[in-house]
This record gives C-alpha cells, sequence and structure tokens, in this order.
C-alpha cells in the first residue's frame, strides 16, 4: 500500500466528494472539485521539484570525475551520455538494467534503438531542442528493449567537455507505476459505481435529517425494489415507527460522529432474517457531520451458522466429555489450555488443578525432554504425530503410562495450539515390561545352564562367572549385588556390602554341605518383584545341579586316581613281596638241601649253624607274611576297627616281649619310659602292630650294646606324642624322604646283616593314621633316629 500521506489524503478527498456528489450542489460540487485539482497540481509541482532537485545534485555530482563515475554506475536512476547525433557513449548500470543488456552490449547503439515506436518522433524532437541549449525536462518516454518497455521521466541537458567536445546528459526515472495510478484515478469513478452496483449488501446514504440520500447494491433489485422507495424518506417511514426505533436510535449515534454496528431482524414468510448494519459519519471540510453512509448486510446464513456451530460445538463437548481418553490442548510454551472432564476420573487431579498449568509439572522429570521434543517436532512439522509414551503423576503420587498424539490448531489470530489426546497404557506398559523381565530371566538362566555344560572351567570359575551373571536376571541390574557362599568361601560382587540383602535361596548340595546365594539392592527405595524370588530359586537349584555334577566328576576322577594309585601301589608290592620272598625261601631251600645231602657227615656245630639260620630267616619270612595280612585285610576293610580306652604302657610292653630274645643276643638295652597310667583312645592290635614293627627296626639297625628308648608327652588338640628312639645307623635324607612309602629301594640291612623288607614303615603309617594320629621321622645319619606318632587320649 502507498504510505505518501499526500496521495493517501487526495484520495480520501476524491472517494469523499465522489460519495456525496448527488448530495451537493452542481456550484458546490465544482468548487471542491477545483481545490481538489489544485492540490493534485500541487502534489505534482512538489514531484516536479523533486525531480529538479535531483537534476540539481547530478550537475554537482558532475565537478567530480571520480564521484560523478561512482554517482553515475550507481544512481538507481538510469543515466546515460550521447553523443549530439544520440549515440549512447557511457550508461551506468540501472540503464543497462532497464534494457537487460551488459554495458558493452549497448555502447554505441543510438538512444533510439531502446525507444517504444510510438516515441521516436518525440525522441527526435527532445534531441533537437537539446543540441539548441534547451533543457528537456520531466518527458515521458516508453523505455526498454524488445517487449517490455517501462514508462520513464526524461531529463536531458547539453555538456560541454574538454576540447569543446558537446554531449548529451540523460536521466531516466522508471513512472510505471504513477502511470498506473493516473490510469486507475481516471477509472476509479467508473469502477467504484460498479462495485458498489453489484455488491450483495445495501450500501446507502442519510442526510443531517436521517433521510436517504442514496441507495445501491443488487440487495434493492433483489428486494424488489428500486431507489425510489428509499430515496427522501426515513426510517419510519420505510420500516413502521415500531421497527424502526432501533435504526433511529443508532442513526443519531451515527450523526454525533461515531462509528455504530448493530444487528436486527424482521419476520419474512421463510422465517427470520437477520441483518447487520454499519454506519460511519459523513465530513464536510470544517470536519462537520453532515450525513451518514451505511452499509447493511443479510445475516442470515451467518446466524444459521453459528447456531449449527453451537449445536455441533455441544455435540462434540458431550464426546469430548464422554470419551474414555484425555483430551487436551497446551499454548506453545506448554500450558494446559483445556482439559477434558475424563482426567480427574483417571488421574484424580479436580480440572481447577491442572488448566493453566504447566504439562511438567505433572510429567514424569526423566519423561519431560521426549514430550518436549514431540511437541516441537508436531509445531515445527505442523503434521499430526502420535507414538511419544510418558509417565504422568496421579493424584495418589503413583506414576501412570500414557500415550499420546497431537496436532496443531491454527486460531483466526495467527496463534497455535497443541491438541492432544492421551489414553492410559500403564496395564500395557507392566505386561511389556514383565514380558522383557521375564526375558532377562530366562536367558540369565539359560546363560548359567549353559555355563555349567564347558567342561573347560573349574568349579571356582563356574562360581565365579554366575556372581556376574545373575544381577542380569533382575529388573535394575546395576543396583543389584550378589554373593554366593559355597565351601566356606565366599564369592561377590564389587558392590555387596552385606547389611541389605533382601532375597536369598539354599544351594541343596548334600545333605551335610550347603550353600547360599544372597541378593540386594544398593537403593533402599527399590524393592523386588515376586518373580524375581522364584527366578533366585529356579538360579539355585540350577546352581546346585551344576555344583553337584562338578562333585560327581571330581569324584569321579579322584575314584579314578586312587584306583590308579592303588593300582600302581598293589603292582608295586607285590614286586616288593615277590624279592623279598625269594631270599628267605631262597636260603630256606638251599640250607635245607645242603643238609639234605650232607646230614650224615656233617658236625653237630654245623648242623646247629644250619638250623639256627633256616629259624632265622623263617622268622623274618612269618614277620613279613604277618605284615602282609595286616595290610591285606586293612586295605580289603576286613579289619573291624575298635577304639577302646588303652593302657599305652602295657601296650608297648606286649610287643617287647616278643624281642627279650633277640635284645639279649645283640646285647642292646630297652627302656619303657612311657607312664604306666598314660591312656589312649586306640584300637589295641593296630598300635601293638605299630610297636612290633618300630622296635623290630630299631634293633635291626642298633649297634651291639645299643640302647631303644620308648617315651610318650603330651601333645597339642587333645593327643600324645609317642617316640621311638635308637642309636644306631641312622638315616640320610633320600630314606627319610621315602621311609613310609613301598619302595624297595630304601630296604638295607641290619647292622649285622639282618634283612628289610620297607614294608613295615608305610604298614605303620596306615595303622597310625586310621587311629587319627600322624606318624613322622628324625634322624642323624650315624647316630641315631626317632619314630614319632601321635595318639588321641580324649575322653580317657
Amino acid at each position: 500500500m502507498d504510505s505518501n500521506p499526500n496521495r493517501n489524503e487526495l484520495q480520501r478527498r476524491a472517494k469523499e466528494l465522489l460519495e456525496k456528489r448527488d448530495s451537493l450542489n452542481p456550484q458546490e460540487f465544482e468548487r471542491n472539485l477545483e481545490v481538489l485539482m489544485e492540490n493534485i497540481q500541487v502534489y505534482h509541482i512538489e514531484l516536479e521539484m523533486q525531480n529538479q532537485e535531483l537534476i540539481r545534485l547530478q550537475e554537482q555530482l558532475g565537478k567530480s570525475n571520480t564521484k560523478f563515475q561512482t554517482l553515475f554506475n550507481r544512481a538507481p536512476v538510469g543515466y546515460c551520455m550521447l553523443t549530439l547525433d544520440g549515440d549512447l557513449i557511457e550508461v551506468n548500470e540501472a540503464f543497462a538494467d532497464f534494457v537487460s543488456l551488459d554495458k558493452a552490449q549497448i555502447r554505441g547503439k543510438g538512444i533510439s534503438t531502446f525507444v517504444h515506436p510510438h516515441d521516436q518522433d518525440l525522441l527526435h524532437l527532445l534531441l533537437q531542442n537539446v543540441r539548441k541549449n534547451e533543457v528537456v525536462k520531466g518527458e515521458t518516454l516508453r523505455f526498454g528493449a524488445g517487449e517490455t518497455y517501462l514508462y520513464t521521466k526524461l531529463h536531458m541537458d547539453l555538456l560541454e567537455r574538454e576540447g569543446d567536445e558537446k554531449v548529451l546528459l540523460c536521466s531516466i526515472s522508471d513512472i510505471s507505476s504513477e502511470v498506473a495510478y493516473r490510469k486507475k484515478l481516471v477509472t476509479s469513478e467508473a469502477r467504484f459505481h460498479s462495485l458498489i452496483s453489484s455488491m450483495d449488501d445495501l450500501v446507502f446514504s442519510l442526510d443531517i435529517q436521517q433521510r436517504c440520500t442514496g441507495v445501491y447494491g443488487k440487495w434493492v433489485s433483489q428486494m424488489e425494489l428500486t431507489p425510489k422507495d428509499f430515496l427522501g424518506r426515513t426510517a419510519t417511514e420505510i420500516f413502521g415507527s415500531s421497527s424502526a426505533q432501533i435504526h433511529t436510535l443508532n442513526i443519531s449515534e451515527a450523526l454525533k460522529g461515531k462509528n455504530v454496528v448493530y444487528e436486527w431482524s424482521v419476520s419474512a414468510p421463510n422465517g427470520e432474517q437477520f441483518f447487520q448494519t454499519s454506519l460511519s459519519p459523513i465530513y464536510d471540510e470544517k470536519q462537520a457531520v453532515v450525513g451518514v453512509v451505511g452499509l447493511g448486510r443479510d445475516i442470515t446464513s451467518y446466524k444459521q451458522a453459528i447456531q449449527l456451530l453451537k449445536a455441533s460445538e455441544e455435540k462434540y463437548r458431550n464426546l469430548v466429555e464422554n470419551v474414555n481418553d484425555i483430551i487436551y490442548s497446551l499454548s506453545p510454551e506448554g500450558f494446559f489450555m483445556f482439559v477434558s472432564t475424563n482426567w480427574p476420573n483417571i488421574l484424580g487431579h479436580n480440572l481447577e488443578e491442572v488448566q493453566g498449568k504447566h504439562f511438567t509439572e505433572f510429567v514424569h522429570p526423566d519423561d519431560v525432554e521426549i514430550c518436549q521434543s514431540f511437541l516441537e517436532v508436531v509445531t515445527e512439522t505442523k503434521q499430526k504425530q502420535s507414538g511419544v509414551e510418558y509417565r504422568v503423576k496421579h493424584k495418589d503420587g503413583s506414576w501412570r503410562w500414557h500415550h499420546s498424539s497431537g496436532s496443531v490448531n491454527q486460531q483466526p489470530d495467527g496463534s497455535v495450539e497443541f491438541i492432544g489426546v492421551a489414553y492410559d497404557v500403564t496395564e500395557i506398559k507392566t505386561t511389556q515390561n514383565q514380558l522383557k523381565e521375564r526375558i532377562k530371566e530366562i536367558d540369565c538362566l539359560y546363560k548359567i545352564t549353559t555355563l555349567g555344560n564347558e567342561s573347560s572351567l573349574s568349579l571356582d570359575g563356574f562360581i565365579q562367572r554366575c556372581v556376574s551373571i545373575i544381577p542380569k536376571g533382575f529388573q535394575h541390574p546395576d543396583r543389584v549385588a550378589v554373593r554366593i557362599i559355597l565351601n566356606q568361601r565366599e564369592y561377590s560382587t564389587p558392590n555387596f556390602i552385606g547389611n541389605r540383602i533382601g532375597l536369598s535361596a539354599q544351594l541343596k548340595i548334600h545333605e551335610d554341605h550347603n550353600g547360599l546365594i544372597e541378593v540386594e539392592l544398593q537403593d533402599e527405595s527399590l524393592g523386588f518383584l515376586k518373580e524375581e524370588e522364584l527366578l533366585l530359586g529356579l538360579l539355585a537349584e540350577t546352581i546346585s545341579q551344576v555344583v553337584m555334577r562338578y562333585r560327581a566328576t571330581i569324584e569321579l576322577f579322584e575314584t579314578n586316581e586312587n584306583l590308579n594309585a592303588i593300582n600302581a601301589e598293589k603292582d608295586k608290592i607285590l614286586t616288593i613281596i615277590a624279592h623279598d620272598l625269594r631270599g628267605p625261601l631262597s636260603t630256606i631251600i638251599g640250607l635245607s638241601e645242603y643238609m639234605k645231602v650232607e646230614v650224615g657227615a656233617m658236625e653237630v656245630e654245623k648242623q646247629q649253624m644250619f638250623v639256627d639260620g633256616i629259624h632265622k630267616t623263617a622268622k623274618n619270612l612269618s614277620q613279613l607274611l604277618d605284615n602282609l595280612l595286616v595290610w591285606a585285610r586293612l586295605k580289603r576293610g576286613s579289619i573291624e576297627f575298635k577304639p577302646r580306652c588303652n593302657n599305652l604302657f602295657r601296650l608297648a610292653e606286649s610287643a617287647s616281649v616278643l624281642f627279650e630274645d633277640l635284645l639279649k643276643k645283640k646285647q642292646v638295652t630297652l627302656s619303657n619310659d612311657i607312664s604306666k597310667d598314660l591312656q589312649v583312645l586306640v584300637d589295641a592290635r593296630m598300635v601293638e602292630t605299630v610297636f612290633r614293627n618300630l622296635l623290630s627296626n630299631a634293633i635291626k639297625f642298633s649297634y651291639r650294646e645299643g640302647y631303644i628308648v620308648l617315651s610318650a608327652k603330651p601333645y597339642h588338640d587333645g593327643k600324645v606324642l609317642v617316640s621311638v628312639t635308637d642309636n644306631g645307623v641312622g638315616m640320610d635324607e633320600y630314606i627319610l624322604g621315602h621311609l613310609f612309602k613301598f619302595d624297595n629301594e630304601v630296604g638295607r640291612e641290619g647292622t649285622e646283616e639282618e634283612p628289610s623288607t620297607g614294608f613295615g614303615m608305610p604298614l605303620c603309617k596306615e595303622l597310625v593314621e586310621k587311629n587319627n594320629g600322624e606318624i613322622w621321622a628324625e634322624s642323624k645319619e650315624g647316630k641315631e633316629s626317632t619314630i614319632f606318632f601321635t595318639l588321641p587320649t580324649t575322653s580317657c
């Protein structure tokens, strides 16, 4: 819209004069028209003066070549320099834009090339006048190129350049809009009359006495009326006194200088008709109100639409209020502008507690960002969106899951509001979460079951891996800590504290050997699900089965190892027995065969020597067989273990009696320093066997006139420490290391070539251990040896 106040004022006066034409006498109309024309001339003079001022500035700018060139090229008005014949010497950028060519393409061409053919004669005339030193100002020419021409105002002057060269300087201004406006002014009156005559509304004017002075519009003919039915008449005369009151009052207000709008109705055969009338005062040149102009409009259809709209609003209000979902609207800032009446039923708050509040007061803090992003997407795209899920706080403090869809509603004032529909999906969400938890639990069980089938994994490794896997099966794995107790060992996650245990389950490995799984939450505000308690029971059962399988595998392995060791030991013993039996039997056979042959010629002394040798060999063989029998029965478990309270001194004495002859023969002194009152809880036959083997070895490896000492003293853990010491040949480190093993490599002859089987000491070890004791040896090679063993004294 043109913002020039002078132009607007002229337009307003012209329109006002046109509207009052019929109400003014011809002389007054002519006078007002002359005043208006004078104002238009003044306006044109002002425009002319502006153009002259521009030319003056152009002349001043021409004094400086640099400034002239700058202004010349950048001026918004087209400038060009011509020869006296009208050929273009130089043009500025604006000129080039007029013709849509580069400046290089323009130079040298005649200016007539760019002038409309109908304006060529005028151009030649102007060029002749300028050559006569006449200045051309404000001539209108159509200027352009091709089929596009613009109305321009041409200024042309003769200039002298250096060397008395004369050139023409032209300026060209685009006045197309002014020309178009002038044309519009010429046709405006005709259009105005055509417009108001074609309007469906009624346009009318009244004088100061409220009499109609003009009436226009199609409504008059549509009502089968003519202007004569209105002209010169008042509202009372047209509508009757009873119906005219509303018109008379409002016209009076308009004559006071007020703009008035009012509605009224009349009865018609096809029903009541509604109208809206707008009244505005008409002012003369002294700003005195001289009449009223009015616009009457039939608004019956509008009123009927309003009624239908109200009925529709009522219908949809009932729909909104009875639907099971929440319908709401938000301002662009996120404040609730409307919520449906279902909110209190679904979330417990009164409508007054919600309307006007920001949505963040009800949405869970962790879900605010996703809701904000959803609102931004809907607002930016202006497209309907769906699919956002978030938690809303119920008045009772609980959180409910909601699903929302939304769109943007454009208001008549240009503002927008977010329209949303939300429904409760808490049960669906709970089911989904429960399904996820069950999947996690199944995955946890599957991983542990699969882990238990890995043959390369040790039991410790399996338990440690279980500790790291179990939290993943719970609802809050990052807040769960686990500890497994098994074999008096603890396996736990690093965050396990031990004072917040919420769940536990027994590991049923064996009747007298169980373990435990404990689970605790690091956040006291959280709790365990019932399903998690069931999961822990299943995990305990699964782990127990795996541990039992591990134990069975280990026991099987140990059994195989023991069988292998027993077989190896048996083979070794058989080898030892075969070796030890062969020697004595060979001796007996050899001596007896010799005596059988030489018995008649053999001297008595020699016979006695042979008999003694056979007896000695047979006795050693008997001891070997006794030990072998005891060991075999021990291994088979056929020896009944009967621990009783026995006098240790008497057990030692009972064994010593068997060696009295041997002790005398070898002149070895035996001292029994064991207390005569000392009681031990042992199997008497087994301990006597131990004493017999230890005394036999002590005598065998003692020198003549040596000594053997038996002693006992209290020991820790309710036991007594028994020792057998001799001052014989002693033992080196190798013999000490193999003394209690079935190894014929440590077998050696006694001080008087007594044979040794290496079988007695391993038998002593097994018998002592059978009686809950321990046995070991200490020795200094060449000096003495001491065999220590412990026996229980508890309960005696």
